[in-house]
């Protein structure tokens, strides 16, 4: 029943402010947007990086 109540508490008031499975998949593919763009614009030099540590190892 715990998980009843803690549901409906964040889900009270403004819908903003959400939680549950569905507040919070939301919120990681907001994250993982802006991981992919930040990973377009960096692209080259971490490409390099990442081969300069292969050839380190």
């Amino acid at each position: 029943m715990d998980e009843i109540k803690h549901f409906n508490h964040n889900h009270g008031k403004d819908g903003r402010f959400t939680f549950s499975s569905g507040g919070s998949k939301s919120l990681q593919k907001i994250a993982s947007k802006k991981l992919k763009d930040t990973n377009k614009k960096y692209k080259g030099p971490f490409k390099k990086a990442r081969k300069n540590a292969d050839k380190k190892r």
